[in-house]
């Protein structure tokens, strides 16, 4: 039961006496162990009801190994659920799995599985990650990576499974000699048609070199390739060479450029870009860049395969004090592809007076694109006002009154704008208000826009130790869309993000509201999220905490999980103390799936003595509960077991008592089945000056009973027994025997009963003589005399005197661990023998009183009790007790095999 290492194991086991009208088994194990620390509980109830019932939990947590695993099957339904988790360094592997199946619902089961291995030796390293997600029979999802690196050379890959589909990824890189790098990268999925492969090489020199080449092959396209590299020349002048090139099969591109410089800050550039052999494009430019004086000019001759007449691109940049001029143009022989050409006068921060003409042949339909734009910039103090017009062939097509600060940085800023533009010959305006002001830790936004009177919206951002976000849009009236956000604060270990949002037509409508914070501190950590779409509410918590109590460490988990269809809410509270001894332990699930709610709370205990547990389960209009409750001090045992599911019960009470020179178990189980109502065995055993002194009571439903007493001394001997078994023993008797070895007087009293017939003797005797009284279903015998003769040391016989009547026998031993009385009646209506004897040699004790009828005829009976102790160093090892019946006999076995351990059994 309890070891030197804190090491605890109660194993009780019970059945129905043979010949009952209905059988029942009983099994409990439970195991604990508080160094390690581990717990193992085990019942198993079978032959009561339509189907037996077993639960099975499992807790060990001894770092850095943890597992966990609580079965139930029965009554209702069935379920497992396990955890377990091994860590080693960075790496190590879990799991948590579980089944469960209520009524006769199919069964379902659930698996997740991770592991992971990784090492690490100075720049290279070894990486395998892998795990499985199950929920049987809806997916099955597995994937492993796997990534190495060792001397520059690089392997990676990832492997994924889902159900019977397989999706394989594989990228291995090799570095070579001057900075020269080949991959090679796989992509397979035969589900979403994937056959993907490609090589690549890779050189990168910069900024002087570049070089990457791709070769592809796809399951639709083969040979795909990709090639691009450059290099540049310093000498004698700066020169670039660059090319790219893609293919596959029917098409091809080819791209090269060339630059020359041909001049100080003058180059010449060629160009050329060729795809599916018979399209080509060219473009000679010359480019001139004059950061001094501040002029960039670009002009380029493009040719198109096809296209009969060049196109000619100008681009023209200048700026000086207090001027701007920029030309863009693009032609094609005599027609205008695009052309802007502009100018702004006046130094940034002063007046200006902006003018910019834009023109083209080729866009704007029927009639050619023509706009021109004017804008004067007058500064007011620390802000602009900028007036602008838009004019298209000459009439106004549309104006624009900006206000803007000078400078961004200014805490408190306004930009507005006052639009007004035709469309489809239709006048539209808007207006736009932006605004900034300072705030506690941050600043506020505000944004208004109104256009054509239809459309409204408005906007308030403000950033600080919180961001808060409102935005309001409005169409004809009607409130068409509203958000609003605020987060804060915003750190690595808190923040709080709230949303709100609603939307209606012409939107779809919706009505969303939603939250996500997260909170942590060394000894506490909080997240918690929830999101309510149409009235719908999803929700997700988790929190853990840990806090010192006493000399124990006290720690909090909790989480919850919420759909519309399903609920779970789950809570633990744990008290560890030493290096990793769990104190208590508190354990809350509530569930609900669709219209059924479950319920199991768990508590345990452990104290200097005492373990307690107490689990509880309700839901599906069951209710169930188990309770072990375990105190053991100085070898004594308290055991204490509650079980119970609707309004069936078993509970079971267990007593024991194992120190040098005695011995206790006393079990009483009750339950709620007629079959086994009631079961009770109380066993004791003591040791006197010679013999151990046992004893017992056994009781089932009141029905089959056993009980017994021994008083045993060398000049005294005491036995009393009563058995019941319905329609075949109903026996008592008591034995008494004395001798006194130095007056030489010997007295013997028994008196057995058998259903109503009944023996009673009643013997004196002296050195010589002596009388007996003999009482039989038959008659009386009375004032027998008998003759005492000594035949040895301690050994006697004594016989009847020769006359008329029965004839009397006896052989009497008296011995101080060698006793024996046996009495032969004959010639007598009925001949019967009754035999005592008292015996301990070594280890072994015997005991046994019987009443044998006709011991030497055709039709020998014996009826009678014996009891075989064993012992060990002054240690209780077992104790065997024989009922004998001309039918049957019958055995209890009470033995202790190992010091932690019990077995009681019946035959």
């Amino acid at each position: 039961m309890t070891d030197d290492r804190g090491h605890h194991k109660y194993t009780l086991k019970g059945k129905t006496i043979a010949g009952s009208s209905a059988n029942a088994e009983l099994s409990t194990d439970v195991e604990y162990d508080t160094a390690r620390p581990y717990a193992r509980i085990d019942f198993n109830l079978g032959k009561v009801f339509a189907k037996p019932v077993i639960f099975k939990a499992l807790f060990g947590l001894h770092t850095p190994k943890y597992e966990a695993n609580i079965e139930y099957d029965g009554v209702g339904g069935s379920g497992k659920l396990g955890a377990s988790l091994d860590v080693k360094g960075l790496g190590g592997k879990g799991s948590v799995h579980g089944e469960y199946q209520f009524g006769h619902e199919p069964k379902k089961s659930f698996l997740l599985e991770g592991e992971q291995s990784f090492t690490k030796k100075g720049p290279d390293h070894s990486l395998k990650n892998s795990g499985k997600i199950e929920a049987i029979p809806l997916f099955k999802y597995e994937y492993e990576l796997i990534s190495t690196s060792h001397g520059g050379d690089m392997k990676n890959s990832l492997k994924v499974i889902r159900d019977a589909h397989q999706a394989l990824f594989n990228v291995d890189i090799h570095k070579g000699r001057d900075n020269l790098y080949t991959a090679n990268a796989v992509a397979q999925c035969p589900y979403f048609g994937l056959d993907h492969k490609a090589d690549i090489t890779y050189q990168n020199k910069f900024p002087s070199q570049f070089l990457l080449k791709v070769l592809g092959k796809t399951p639709r396209l083969h040979d795909l390739k990709g090639h691009a590299e450059y290099s540049i020349r310093v000498d004698p002048k700066w020169g670039l060479d660059a090319k790219l090139e893609m293919s596959y099969p029917g098409k091809h591109l080819l791209i090269t450029n060339k630059v020359d410089e041909t001049a100080k800050r003058k180059y010449k550039v060629n160009t050329v870009a060729e795809w599916n052999v018979q399209n080509r494009l060219s473009a000679d430019s010359e480019v001139v860049y004059r950061p001094k004086v501040a002029e960039y000019t670009l002009e380029s001759d493009i040719r198109v395969s096809g296209v009969p007449d060049p196109i000619h691109i100008r681009k023209h940049l200048q700026y000086g004090k207090g001027s701007y001029s920029i030309e863009m143009e693009a032609r094609k022989g005599r027609e205008v592809i695009y052309e802007m050409k502009g100018g702004c006068q006046g130094d940034p921060g002063q007046r200006q007076m902006i003018n910019l003409n834009i023109r083209s042949d080729k866009i704007g339909g029927r009639q050619p694109l023509n706009y021109q734009l004017k804008a004067n910039v007058e500064p007011r103090g620390d802000a602009f006002d900028i007036d602008a017009e838009v004019t298209q062939h000459g009439r106004k097509v549309g104006s624009a009154k900006i206000h803007a600060p000078k400078s961004y940085r200014s805490p408190s800023i306004n930009y507005r704008a006052d639009l007004n533009w035709e469309y489809e010959r239709k006048p539209h305006k808007a207006t736009v208000d932006y605004r900034r002001s300072p705030a506690p830790e941050g600043s506020a936004h505000i944004v208004h826009i109104e256009s054509d009177g239809r459309m409204k919206f408005d906007g308030v951002l403000d950033t600080g130790r919180k961001v808060h976000l409102k935005s309001n849009l409005m169409l004809d009236g009607r409130k068409t869309s509203a958000v609003e956000i605020e987060a804060g604060p915003l750190r690595f270990n808190h923040f709080d993000i709230g949303l709100t949002m609603e939307t209606d037509a012409p939107l779809q409508r919706r009505h969303v509201k939603g939250k996500a914070a997260m909170q942590y501190q060394p000894n506490q950590y909080d997240m918690e999220g929830w999101l309510e779409h149409n009235g719908q509410r999803f929700l997700g918590v988790a929190k853990w905490k840990k806090d010192q109590r006493g000399a124990d460490r006290h720690y909090i988990y909790s989480g919850k999980l919420e759909t519309p269809q399903t609920h779970y809410d789950m809570e633990q509270q744990v008290s560890v103390g030493d290096v990793f001894t769990i104190r208590r332990c508190e354990t809350e699930l509530n569930m609900r799936l669709g219209p059924k709610q479950y319920k199991l709370k768990h508590n345990m205990k452990n104290d200097e003595g005492h373990y307690i547990t107490d689990l509880s389960f309700k839901g599906d209009g069951h209710v169930g509960s188990q309770k072990w409750d375990i105190t053991h001090r100085a070898g004594q045992r308290h055991i204490k077991l509650e079980n119970k599911w609707d309004e069936k019960f078993i509970t079971a009470l267990i007593d024991t008592a194992y120190v040098p020179n005695r011995v206790k178990v006393d079990i009483d189980v009750e339950t709620s089945q007629p079959q086994l109502r009631k079961l009770k065995s109380d066993f004791e055993c003591n040791k006197g000056t010679a013999f151990w002194n046992c004893n017992y009571a056994g009781n089932v439903n009141d029905r089959y009973i056993l009980d017994g007493s021994e008083e045993l001394a060398p000049e005294k001997t005491n036995l009393k027994y009563k058995a019941v078994i319905p329609r075949m023993v109903q026996s008592e008797g008591e034995f008494g025997f004395i001798f006194d070895k130095r007056a030489e007087r010997y007295a013997a009293k028994a008196q057995l009963k058998n259903f109503d017939k009944e023996y009673v003797l009643d013997l004196k005797a002296d050195r010589q003589s002596g009388d007996v009284k003999i009482k039989a279903p038959f008659g009386t015998i009375s004032d027998t005399k008998v003759r005492v003769m000594k035949r040895g040391h301690d050994s006697y016989e004594i016989t009847s005197e020769q006359g008329r009547g029965s004839r009397v026998h006896i052989l009497m031993n008296t011995g101080e661990q060698n006793q024996k009385f046996d009495m032969t009646v004959t010639e007598t209506q009925q001949p019967f023998k009754f035999l005592f004897e008292n015996t301990a040699t070594g280890g072994k004790q015997k005991s046994a009183v019987e009443l044998t009828l006709d011991p030497v005829g055709h039709t020998k009976r014996t009826y009678g009790i014996e009891n075989e102790l064993e012992t060990q160093g002054g240690l209780f090892r077992g104790l065997k007790t024989t009922l004998k019946h001309p039918k049957k006999n019958m055995q209890i076995d009470v033995r202790r095999p190992s010091q932690n351990q019990y077995t009681i059994s019946y035959q």
